[in-house]
């Protein structure tokens, strides 16, 4: 149906038609000449850019120096790939994954939190929490339920994963109680719950989920079984696939704001938290803008598979961009993708 309509329109407008093509063309033509300079001489193209977009300008608006934006530069033309090869990567890694098992549906999906505030759903919503003594849920299913809180202000999140017979608690600086009682650095399996520890992150392995808690970036990621779909509730979302309804409370209905949203996946109703809303585009310095889009590699290796726009978007608004480049390697890792080089951070 949209094809006869589409020919019909064609053939009604032959001219502009004929037209419409000869200007495709020659931009297709501008950009493969383009694509093909960039790929054979970086440097002078990159060193255009620089001076037609008045260099003395920038540096003066983001205070930068010449080794922070050649490093920028070599960051970015490292990371390029050209989309063939992008398509090649995809075909490789989806089918050779990590694990044999995650071939056949369902699929797992992964959420996290950046920078102790920022909340990357399962369906990729931006949202955050404020930095609060107050328990909000992340993630409930069946008897598991994730909990965040912050009883240190300027410490990591005190992390929480309750089953039908264990409760674990990950503080801020990483010590793991199991039951209330401190197991120390050693790997332990309690009945269906594998406590894993290592000098990089402490990862709690259940039937349903793997929370992984990183010990040197603030970083918390969930990854959920895909027999969680529609099932989830949190402030991670209900990874059904549809974003739209990450907002709704417990009630199931979609709350008007972010607070009314944190608030009401609060444990305690009576425990007042700070207040809290999204990050304005307009809020997002010069600064900010400069370093995210070539700090996660617009070009990586991994776009293949994981998109990168809700990791610079949540780059503009952590509090440090290396949080959410770490992020961006934490879900590629999940993928298959080993640690991209250079590390940026």
């Amino acid at each position: 149906m949209v094809k006869r309509e589409v020919d019909a329109l064609m053939q009604q407008y032959p001219v502009e038609y004929e037209a419409i093509k000869e200007v495709m063309a020659k931009v297709g033509g501008v950009l493969l000449s383009d694509l093909d300079t960039l790929r054979h001489d970086p440097v002078t193209l990159l060193t255009a850019i620089l001076i037609f977009g008045n260099v003395d300008e920038l540096m003066q608006k983001v205070k930068l120096n010449a080794i922070t934006m050649l490093y920028d530069i070599l960051w970015a033309y490292d990371s390029h790939t050209t989309l063939p090869f992008n398509n090649v990567m995809w075909i490789i890694y989806t089918l050779q994954p990590p694990r044999v098992t995650d071939l056949l549906p369902p699929h797992t999906r992964t959420a996290m939190v950046v920078g102790d505030t920022e909340i990357l759903t399962f369906d990729n919503a931006k949202l955050r929490a404020p930095i609060s003594p107050c328990k909000v849920v992340l993630a409930a299913y069946a008897s598991n339920k994730l909990t965040m809180a912050h009883p240190q202000p300027s410490a990591p999140p005190q992390i929480t994963l309750s089953t039908r017979t264990t409760t674990v608690t990950i503080k801020p600086d990483f010590r793991v109680d199991v039951n209330g009682r401190e197991i120390g650095t050693s790997d332990v399996t309690i009945g269906e719950l594998t406590i894993e520890q290592s000098n990089l992150q402490v990862k709690l392995i259940s039937p349903f989920m793997i929370v992984r808690v990183a010990t040197k970036e603030r970083v918390v990621s969930l990854e959920v079984s895909g027999w969680t779909f529609g099932r989830l509730a949190g402030l991670l979302g209900t990874y059904d696939g549809e974003s739209g309804n990450d907002w709704t409370m417990p009630t199931g209905i979609q709350a008007s704001t972010l607070q009314e949203l944190v608030t009401s996946w609060q444990e305690d109703q009576q425990c007042h938290a700070p207040d809290v809303s999204l990050v304005s585009p307009a809020q997002v310095t010069t600064e900010r803008l400069f370093h995210c889009y070539p700090l996660l590699g617009v070009w990586s290796r991994c776009n293949s598979l994981v998109r990168p726009e809700p990791f610079i978007h949540l780059c503009y608004t952590t509090t440090d961009p290396c949080y959410a480049a770490q992020a961006y390697r934490t879900m590629c890792t999940t993928k298959g993708i080993g640690p991209l080089v250079p590390r940026g951070c």
